[in-house]
This record gives structure tokens, C-alpha cells and sequence, in this order.
């Protein structure tokens, strides 16, 4: 499974994590420290989806050296536009400049990593995938808290070093060009779009919701670099042995039924665990325990279930990015009307409870679909 393009890709990837990681643990209690609101922040993540619908529109081809390059600059320049944060303006613009990495850099990246990887190690490669993150995720933000206790500055001036560093990889990566064909991207798709479509609405949850209701108890760059290495240790683990039992079952989405069922019980005691810190803890904890293991399955049926994966992955951004604008506006509404959020939470643990109900739909009522 491990070829010389693989490794140079995984290597390549590894550095945009940690310049990923390092910063962003720290940037949510940045938004804070700098007098952003909590609805302003909601806002910021609904227009940091935005990019990407745009940009599958009007792009046709893409030469994956140029859009990483492209990705690391626009994210360092979103970082830039944060150091000194002056007027809301500047930072809804700044969440949609650092939004433009989700075309850029994963579209091309997940396409370049199952084209290098063979169809029986596809489970294990999606596992491999998405446990990166949540290993580097354990200690880069810890030292990124750190800085912070002596300089926040340190933290954003070490961040340009790892993205020139990142930038330096790109000339290792073998360059290929994606074309673009939303029409016969979402075809390639048709199994499995409504699966996509409602798990980015439920991602609100891992992408807006958890981040800006943390800062009701975590105030400090130290404290929250300590939340964010906590939450990515617990998964961990549990993806990569999960990958391997899933390429030696071949039956991805029967485990896709009770993960989905779990996190859908888990995200309906959110109102109960906003309320306290401990349980707050605990609840983010149970969900990051399974997310890894989540978006492993989930990625898997939808590669499992396509025969061209370059073809099939501009439709795939396209709906998590619609799903997590819906979810998100969701959270914004929560912000704005309720004094307690509650009815958020409720409507994002429907969105993953619809998730193994689709399934159940396509397979055993109208038999349309087969993802075992």
C-alpha cells in the first residue's frame, strides 16, 4: 500500500496538520481575547463554507501542486488578517479567505490520496487519513498553548515557518490536474448524496457548535490548546484498528448503524451538558471518540461505492459544504434566540439519526442501492 507517491503525499500532508493544528487550537480563544461575538463567530464558519460551493462552480480544472500552494498562502494570509483583528469586517473576510483551503488543499488531497491507494486497503487508508489529525493534534497545540504563555505572536510567526516549510513539500508531490464536472461528479454520487448532504448538516456541531460554546468555560489560549490535544487524543486510537477490521469485514456500514445511532444519543445530551463543565467535557469527549471512526466509515462507502474517485469528489465537497451551511445557520439561530441552546442540538442529532434511516432505505425498502 505504502508506494513512493503515497509516502511523499502522507509526508506533505503531515506538515499542512501541523500548521493546521499549531494555530487553529489556539484561534477560537483568539476570537475572544480580540472582542469577536459568539454570533459573529457563527457567522465567520457559515461564510467559511462558502468558498468552496463558489469555487466548484466557476472552476473547471485544477493542477494539484498550484492549489496546494494556493491553500498554504490563502491560510497563512487568513492567519495574517487575524494577528490584530480591528473591525468585524476584516474578520468575516478573513473566515472566507481561510475557507478557500477546503477547495484547495482537501479536495485535491483526498483525491490524490485514494488515487494512490489500493481499492482492498481502502479502509485502512481512510483510517490512516483521518487519524493524522488527531495524532498531531495531541501535541501541537499543547505547544502552541505554551507560546502563548510567553508571546501569542510566537505562535503565528512559527506558523509561517511550518508554511513555508509545507510549501517546500509541494515540489515532491506528483502533479496531476482534476477536472471538474459538478453534473457528472453528482452522478457519480447518486448512492450516496443524501448520506453526504445530512452528515455536513450534523458536522455543525463538530465545526461551529462545539468551538465557539467551549469558550463559555474555556477562556485562555493555554486552556483551550489543552481542550483541543485532549478531544484529539481520545480518537486517536480507535480509527486505525478500526480501519483494518473493516477491510478484513468488507461490511463498512453495518458499523455505520450503531456509530451514527451513538452520536446521535450523544449530541441530544448536549443541552443537559452545556449547562456544567464537566459534562460538557465528557459529552465532546464521547463524540470525538467516535467522529474519527465516523468520518472514516462515512468516506469509505462513499469511495466503496463510486468507480472514478477524482469524479466523485467535487460533488462530495460540494454537499458537506451546503450540509454544513445548514447546520451552521442552525447554531446561529441558537445564538440569537435562545438564551439556553437547546433546539440546535435537537436538529443536528436529527440530521445523524437520518443518516442509518437512508440506509435502511436504500437497501432493504427500495432496494435501489447496495453498500455491504
Amino acid at each position: 500500500m505504502i508506494t513512493k507517491n503515497f509516502k511523499n503525499l502522507l509526508i506533505f500532508y503531515l506538515s499542512f496538520l501541523l500548521l493546521f493544528s499549531f494555530s487553529n487550537s489556539i484561534i477560537p480563544a483568539h476570537y475572544l481575547i480580540q472582542g469577536i461575538t459568539f454570533k459573529d463567530m457563527a457567522l465567520g464558519q457559515i461564510l467559511n463554507f462558502v468558498p468552496v460551493i463558489l469555487l466548484l462552480f466557476f472552476t473547471k480544472k485544477l493542477l494539484t501542486r498550484n492549489s496546494w500552494i494556493i491553500a498554504i498562502i490563502a491560510y497563512l494570509l487568513f492567519i495574517l488578517f487575524l494577528v490584530k483583528i480591528d473591525s468585524r469586517i476584516q474578520f468575516l473576510f478573513a473566515r472566507f479567505l481561510g475557507g478557500t483551503i477546503f477547495f484547495y488543499f482537501f479536495l485535491p488531497y483526498n483525491i490524490a490520496h485514494f488515487k494512490f491507494t489500493l481499492k482492498e486497503h481502502i479502509g485502512s487508508s481512510s483510517a490512516i487519513m483521518f487519524s493524522l489529525l488527531p495524532i498531531i493534534g495531541i501535541i501541537a497545540p499543547l505547544l502552541a498553548g505554551l507560546f502563548t504563555k510567553y508571546n501569542v505572536n510566537a505562535v503565528w510567526v512559527v506558523t509561517f515557518i511550518i508554511g513555508i516549510f509545507s510549501i517546500a513539500l509541494t515540489k515532491l508531490q506528483k502533479n496531476f490536474k482534476i477536472i471538474i464536472n459538478l453534473k457528472e461528479s453528482f452522478k457519480e454520487i447518486s448512492s450516496t448524496k443524501w448520506l453526504i448532504l445530512f452528515e455536513g448538516i450534523w458536522e455543525a456541531l463538530i465545526f461551529t457548535a462545539i468551538p465557539i460554546f467551549t469558550l463559555l468555560f474555556i477562556k485562555t489560549y493555554l486552556g483551550y490548546a489543552i481542550f483541543v490535544s485532549y478531544i484529539a487524543a481520545i480518537g486517536a486510537v480507535a480509527n486505525l484498528i478500526l480501519g483494518k477490521v473493516t477491510d478484513k469485514i468488507g461490511k463498512r456500514a453495518v458499523f455505520l448503524y450503531p456509530i451514527t445511532i451513538a452520536l446521535g444519543i450523544i449530541t441530544l445530551f448536549f443541552p443537559i451538558a452545556i449547562k456544567s463543565y464537566i459534562p460538557w467535557i465528557i459529552s465532546v469527549g464521547l463524540i470525538n471518540l467516535l467522529i474519527s471512526i465516523f468520518w472514516n466509515l462515512s468516506t469509505t462507502i462513499v469511495v466503496d461505492s463510486v468507480s472514478d474517485v477524482t469524479k466523485a469528489m467535487p460533488a462530495r465537497e460540494f454537499l458537506l459544504a451546503v450540509g454544513r451551511i445548514v447546520g451552521s445557520i442552525f447554531v446561529l439561530l441558537s445564538i440569537i434566540f435562545e438564551t439556553q441552546p437547546k433546539f440546535v442540538f435537537i436538529v443536528l442529532a436529527c440530521a445523524i439519526f437520518i443518516y442509518p434511516l437512508i440506509i435502511v432505505w436504500n437497501t432493504k425498502i427500495i432496494k435501489r442501492y447496495k453498500y455491504f
